[in-house]
């Protein structure tokens, strides 16, 4: 066997073994055209859990379908296990909360109340359509950012805004693509943040034989000095600071 033939088998062998390791979610997103605008944060991540905020927008069922897209597209990216649409509901409807209001912290709180490590917040800034030349074209945009709940530092953001090009298209199916595309910009460039483990808090000695130690006992109260006046045989009053 000559040498261009063990060159074309090893290189061969070289693209079976590539196509292996990626995965058909992989391709779903390496395969888009994304124009978002991404940001992701240049250090090691220690988020597994995330928590996505029902969206702002306009009205609560806008926010609450887009958000609903965003979840589904993380899900495929396969990066973080994500808290159940249902807990952040009753979470949320507990702490008597109005997503349009709520704050970046506040936020944090909650996701951290349902065991995340990360919330997901997102803005849907365009739902609509918007003519052109006398037809209807769908238009949306969003701007999405991920916050570490511990340190309340934005680990990602991305935003795009984009409008159909075919007259034809249903908006909620459009809608669907552009968050699509926001996770696939942001997937790109998801390898220059490394998961790496929370640093659990360590206690020295003293500290943990404080912990561990049983509560100290409580002594009774001290008996109260009281005075006794007759104030007739009906009547017995008894008084003491």
């Amino acid at each position: 066997m000559n040498g261009q033939a063990i060159r074309i088998i090893a290189m061969g062998a070289a693209l079976v073994g590539a196509a292996g390791c990626t995965s058909p979610d992989a391709a779903y997103f390496l395969n888009t055209k994304s124009r978002a605008n991404v940001f992701v944060a240049g250090e090691p991540s220690p988020i597994r859990k995330l928590a996505v905020m029902p969206f702002k927008a306009e009205t609560e069922l806008i926010g609450s379908s887009v958000s609903d897209m965003f979840v589904t597209e993380l899900l495929r990216a396969g990066r973080y296990e994500l808290v159940e649409r249902s807990q952040i509901a009753k979470v949320l409807g507990e702490s008597e909360l109005a997503v349009s209001g709520i704050s970046d912290a506040r936020a944090a709180e909650v996701a951290m109340m349902m065991g995340a490590d990360g919330v997901v917040i997102g803005t849907v800034d365009e739902y609509g359509t918007v003519a052109v030349r006398g037809r209807a074209y769908p238009q949306v945009g969003m701007a999405v950012r991920m916050i570490d709940c511990a340190t309340g530092k934005i680990m990602w953001s991305a935003d795009l805004a984009k409008r159909a090009t075919d007259k034809s298209a249903i908006l909620s199916a459009f809608a669907r693509s552009v968050a699509h595309e926001i996770v696939a910009g942001v997937y790109r460039q998801w390898d220059r943040q490394r998961y790496v483990p929370r640093p659990a808090v360590r206690l020295n000695r003293a500290t943990r034989a404080a912990a561990s130690a049983p509560p100290a006992p409580v002594p009774p109260p001290a008996s109260p000095a009281f005075s006794l006046s007759d104030m007739g045989l009906r009547e017995v009053r008894l008084s003491w600071s």
